[in-house]
């Protein structure tokens, strides 16, 4: 059958695991509010009733890809619409993947002591649930990486690579068995689900490489849920495409402010972080983070002044960086057009972590 369009379904009904009962202990300690746990979990329920409706659509050229999570009656009903809806259209994520050693997180080049120490506690059940075809091609991307970035990047990449490539294979396989017909040059994909920013991002950046396919894996905001507060009663306004994959959202909020957010659409281990730097002149730009936690103005934050142009970090979604996390821009005295033209208007920046020279 042939397939002109593949959509991802990433992690959807995260805050159905919950139950509506949320370890309020747990909350307090993690500096989560109570109130934006529940507005996620409300904004959840709708969006839910919104993927339904989007699958019940597609017609016969589409197809989706479901990476579910638990087994709680709102996934198994995204699951039953999708399968009753699509049929053999529908490739349902099964592969497993593990979590890079946790020993790993308090060394110094642990990407090193990764490759290198073979007798490092939980290096072999990493390893064991990667197809043993997949290891070649994920020690060369490693090597890549390694040439570029050096030793000392965060640890927690290594699952993300390990995932991608493992889900791309897993997908792969499928699509063939069920007689998918897709033209890499030509087929659309797009994702959406939890959180909009984390696993919707991060678990397809490499995909669509692996599968060999020319154009990016998209990210749609109107179908997928975040935890960040800024986007509660932010309104989505546009997408703009930059250079080098990066995608520039765009949303309005109450009271004339406006809300923008950098991120690649795709990436791999080797190439290189960027950052947007514009000049704000006149203008007031207040940065937050996930929890809406104030990035600029402040001490020590990814977000800097430099020669009165401010750096903004571009999220990757590869996780390399210790301190990488979505960085949303909040235009407080622009005219809408004044602050995407702003935004859209920055120089992009590539640069590497610095490698080690041992």
């Amino acid at each position: 059958m042939k397939i002109d369009r593949v959509f991802f379904l990433i992690h959807p009904a995260c805050w159905a695991l919950h139950d509506g009962h949320p370890d309020l202990a747990e909350l307090q300690r993690q500096g989560t509010r109570r109130a934006s746990f529940f507005a996620a979990d409300h904004w959840e329920q709708r969006v839910i009733e919104l993927q339904k409706k989007f699958i019940e659509s597609l017609g016969q050229g589409d197809a989706m890809v479901i990476y579910p999570i638990g087994d709680t009656p709102p996934m198994c009903s995204l699951l039953e619409t999708a399968r009753t809806h699509l049929g053999d259209r529908c490739i349902v994520q099964q592969a497993s993947i593990n979590v890079e050693p946790a020993a790993l997180h308090d060394m110094t080049e642990p990407i090193r002591h990764f490759l290198e120490d073979e007798l490092l506690e939980g290096r072999d059940e990493f390893w064991d649930v990667i197809p043993e075809h997949l290891h070649a091609e994920i020690h060369d991307d490693l090597r890549r990486a390694i040439a570029a970035h050096g030793h000392d990047w965060a640890p927690r990449a290594l699952k993300v690579l390990s995932g991608n490539r493992i889900y791309a294979d897993e997908i792969a396989r499928e699509l063939t068995r069920l007689g998918w017909e897709i033209d890499p040059n030509t087929v659309e994909s797009v994702a959406f689900g939890e959180g909009f920013e984390q696993c919707a991002m991060a678990w397809k950046a490499m995909v669509g490489d692996y599968l060999g396919w020319a154009r990016p894996i998209e990210n749609d905001f109107q179908l997928s849920v975040s935890g960040a507060p800024c986007l509660f009663d932010a309104q989505f306004r546009e997408r703009l495409d930059l250079d080098h994959d990066i995608r520039l959202f765009l949303w309005e909020k109450p009271n004339n402010l406006w809300l923008g957010f950098y991120a690649r659409c795709r990436g791999r281990l080797h190439e290189p972080y960027y950052v947007a730097n514009f000049a704000p002149g006149d203008t007031v730009i207040e940065a937050v983070d996930i929890a809406d936690k104030v990035l600029w103005p402040a001490d020590d934050s990814v977000v800097t002044m430099t020669d009165d142009r401010l750096r903004v970090p571009v999220l990757s979604g590869l996780r390399m960086l210790p301190d990488e996390g979505p960085c949303y821009l909040v235009g407080c005295n622009h005219t809408y057009a004044q602050f995407r033209d702003l935004l859209a208007g920055a120089r992009i920046e590539p640069f590497n972590l610095t490698p080690s020279n041992s």
